[in-house]
């Protein structure tokens, strides 16, 4: 498999295939054939071109709670990088302001990491064995404000709930920082140095920039032991 001859002329084979809309790979696959945001765009749309069509589920009503609910849907709220990533962020939310909900769609793998995502929110839910459907009736009974995938087309990614139009506010973050060419996702949380401006025209997403980074970190230390320098010994 570690045959890079011709890899050249083999990815501009594949890119040329995209162009002319012969996608012959997936969305996540592709990012590591092709850096150009515009033919990333074409192939992210060829592949839902070929998805079924869903009404929506939520359909303009108005919510009012006193706090702001936020679903944070992922596969990956275990011992995986996202999930090491989010914890931080679901640890730091303001709950006078907000009320947080874990819907994961992934294994329980019976982590530590897992446990504090579930004490992190207000409420988790785990969904891997509920249909797109229920998932997204789950969403829209449970009056979810704004959802964030934190999959997308990675590996598990649950696409087929959000195309049900399931919150009034969807969004692509964290996971997978590249376009969901979908008008069902109505924003990209990024930053200037993962979505420069000049590629803005390329997302079917609004792109919200944070100030410094897009990435949310860990804020607990890995280790108790403090590493310190020392010099080489000859």
């Amino acid at each position: 498999m570690s045959d890079w001859n011709n890899l050249d002329a083999e990815v501009s084979d594949v890119v040329a295939c995209v162009r002319v809309q012969k996608t012959p790979t997936a969305p996540f696959e592709f990012l590591a054939i092709s850096s150009s945001p515009e033919d990333q765009l074409t192939c992210t749309k060829q592949c839902l071109a070929d998805q079924p069509s869903h009404p929506a589920v939520w359909r303009g009503e108005k919510y009012t709670h006193d706090r702001i609910r936020i679903g944070y849907f992922s596969a990956d709220f275990r011992n995986h990088p996202v999930g090491r990533l989010a914890v931080g962020l679901l640890e730091a939310h303001d709950k006078s302001h907000f009320t947080t909900l874990a819907l994961s769609s992934g294994p329980d793998d019976g982590s530590e990491l897992r446990r504090r995502t579930k004490s992190a929110v207000d409420d988790f839910v785990d969904v891997r064995n509920r249909s797109d459907a229920d998932v997204a009736a789950l969403i829209r009974r449970r009056e979810i404000d704004i959802v964030v995938d934190l999959t997308g087309f990675t590996l598990a990614g649950r696409f087929g709930v959000l195309a049900r139009r399931a919150a009034p506010i969807q969004v692509n973050f964290l996971g997978y920082p590249a376009t969901m060419g979908a008008d069902w996702i109505d924003y990209i949380i990024a930053d200037r140095t993962i979505i420069p401006a000049e590629h803005f025209q390329f997302y079917a997403e609004r792109v919200v920039w944070l100030p410094d980074t897009y990435q949310a970190n860990e804020t607990r230390a890995t280790s108790p032991n403090v590493c310190r320098r020392a010099p080489n010994v000859v």
